[in-house]
């Protein structure tokens, strides 16, 4: 299990989540933030690659997150996004049942395709949609619809007819393209989701 290994040596911004702390206080402003509007695109950009590079170190290190989600992702006193919750956490040949939180699970996973790290950078990208549309790409009134917008990859596009031109439409068009694709032509790994990511936005000095 990698929350019985996870240390600070792998990364500052790998955390396992903890009571009423700074941090805890931290991620639920965070979630508040993120159901009540969208998150400018840079800044949007600036935490996925942060959190894409934390990933990156966490499946060198030979495990998967597997519930990458809003709700388990923080920030540092300084405001460095981490990852928390690594409950589910494994390795990618472990013979545990497929989990993780549905809206979130890539169309393979769905399927009974064992888990691997392009599951995860699925999962990164679908809450990089959010943070920047304040949408979910696979909207449903049910389980079912749900369930069956993602096996489609039917991402549900916010309007944005004034902003087409818009860093926010970039952002959301280059996550709508990563899941409406194909498998092999999505990023394979987290460390080249932080790459295409930091060619997308300029980012503030």
């Amino acid at each position: 299990m990698f929350s019985k290994k996870n240390g600070s040596h792998l990364n500052p911004r790998l955390s396992r989540q903890g009571s009423r702390s700074a941090a805890h206080l931290l991620l639920e402003r965070y979630a508040i933030w993120l159901r009540r509007e969208p998150i400018p695109a840079p800044d949007a950009v600036s935490i996925t690659a942060a959190l894409a590079d934390a990933l990156a170190a966490m499946h060198d290190s030979g495990y998967l997150h597997r519930d990458i989600k809003p709700s388990n992702i923080g920030f540092t006193s300084d405001g460095s996004p981490k990852l928390l919750d690594f409950g589910l956490a494994r390795e990618p040949n472990d013979d545990a049942i497929a989990a993780g939180t549905l809206r979130y699970l890539s169309p393979e996973i769905l399927s009974g395709r064992p888990p691997d790290e392009g599951d995860d950078v699925w999962s990164l990208c679908v809450v990089l949609y959010e943070m920047v549309s304040g949408t979910h790409p696979f909207a449903g009134e049910s389980i079912d619809e749900v369930t069956e917008q993602i096996r489609r990859q039917n991402v549900v596009g916010p309007d944005l007819p004034a902003k087409h031109c818009s860093p926010e439409a970039s952002v959301i068009e280059f996550a709508a393209s990563v899941l409406s694709a194909p498998r092999s032509a999505r990023p394979a790994t987290a460390r080249g989701l932080a790459y295409a990511l930091r060619g997308l936005v300029p980012q503030e000095k």
